[in-house]
């Protein structure tokens, strides 16, 4: 298993570096991995697959969009994709893409709905669908709006603020056990601990069926984690009250 806490940019390129082939043409990688909050270096990424004869590079931002400041022109990225039901906090059932031009050019779309000469050279060619769901959509543009008036970089001090909290609360603990990167510039607010000598299921479960707290275990690749992903609203006082709570199971 991977040495997670102490990795370094280094490490996670030399890892994908190991793994990319000759016959490698896409290389797909998340921005943020789910499991223990490890941030990609997304261009230095996408650098090398370029130099290693990849020919499209693209990224899961499902767990980026709406946390991290991003400029995706800049990364050098083919797509860049994102569930903005997670950090922008949108209805489900919608999805964002942004695509190289390109890319635009060389791939032919899937689905190919009604508007085809209309939209060339335009994104919107790769639509899959020719009736938009306007309720969502308009949820859809609320949320930007609200994520925006809330400030990305406030938003991202605030993130910082909670993992630096909760990091130096497992530090003192004596029960919950740190999974995830020991940096901030390799981690978010979106981490992995572990309760010592529980099951992280029975965890998980007994604290929402208990005291309302909702947390992802994972089990696999040798794992017994919690996903923990406190956002902009939650407090110091919920943080101490898991460590106070899990002291007692």
């Amino acid at each position: 298993m991977l040495d997670v806490p102490n990795m370094s940019v280094d490490d996670v390129l030399d890892l994908y570096d190991q793994n990319i082939s000759s016959n490698t043409r896409v290389v797909v990688f998340p921005h943020i991995d789910n499991v223990v909050g490890l941030v990609h270096p997304v261009k230095e990424l996408a650098q090398l697959a370029r130099d290693r004869g990849v020919e499209i590079v693209t990224v899961d931002g499902a767990q980026s969009v709406g946390m991290l400041e991003l400029n995706v022109s800049d990364m050098g990225v083919d797509l860049y994709c994102t569930s903005p039901h997670k950090w922008i906090q949108s209805p489900k059932g919608l999805g964002l893409m942004y695509m190289s031009q390109q890319l635009q050019d060389a791939v032919p779309p899937m689905w190919v709905t009604w508007g085809q000469a209309r939209w060339r050279g335009s994104i919107r060619r790769f639509e899959d669908y020719g009736t938009r769901n306007l309720p969502e959509l308009l949820a859809l543009g609320d949320a930007i709006d609200f994520q925006l008036s809330l400030g990305t970089r406030a938003k991202l001090e605030r993130y910082r603020y909670l993992w630096e909290f909760f990091r130096a609360a497992t530090r003192e603990s004596d029960h919950v056990l740190w999974r995830s990167p020991e940096s901030w510039s390799m981690s978010a607010s979106l981490f992995a601990v572990e309760v010592k000598d529980k099951v992280s299921t029975e965890v998980s479960d007994s604290m929402y069926r208990a005291h309302g707290y909702v947390f992802r275990p994972f089990r696999t690749q040798g794992l017994n984690t919690l996903r923990i992903s406190p956002n902009v609203y939650n407090t110091e006082e919920e943080i101490e009250r898991f460590f106070a709570l899990t002291a007692r199971l």
